[in-house]
């Protein structure tokens, strides 16, 4: 006599958004360690299935972190997060050391854009000349 009671495997679209969401948030913040590198695993996640990929960008609160460092890729990676980050409050993290100067307009027009909606604001960068002082200070008198 045959069992009509085998074991299938389940599949990651029968979980409830919420526990999703769950996964994804412990997968954003295990890579917290290095800088400009924290949605390398979510990403990849949601490159293996829509379903999921479709709960990651509806949850703006996994993309309430902005990372900008020297690498270009990070300010594509910003420009994401701004859109998907709804109006969740933000945290931000800069730290620049190569070239600062040319892209220091667009580090003060993006501070300055997010301002009201920045929780917390962390900056290293490499500022070496009197001209990149002067935009820091007129950024932060207004």
């Amino acid at each position: 006599m045959e069992s009509d009671h085998t074991l299938k495997p389940s599949s990651i679209a029968s979980l409830p958004p919420e526990i999703i969401v769950i996964i994804l948030r412990h997968l954003v913040t295990s890579n917290d360690r290095v800088l400009g590198r924290r949605y390398d695993d979510l990403i990849r996640t949601t490159l293996s299935n829509s379903y999921v990929r479709q709960v990651a960008l509806a949850t703006a609160s996994l993309w309430a972190r902005i990372e900008i460092t020297d690498k270009p890729a990070t300010f594509e990676l910003a420009k994401a997060c701004l859109n998907r980050s709804g109006s969740q409050k933000l945290d931000i993290a800069i730290r620049m050391a190569i070239r600062v100067g040319p892209k220091l307009p667009g580090v003060i027009a993006l501070a300055s854009y997010v301002a009201s909606r920045t929780r917390e604001l962390r900056v290293q960068m490499g500022i070496t000349g009197p001209a990149q002082w002067k935009q820091i200070d007129e950024f932060l008198i207004r």
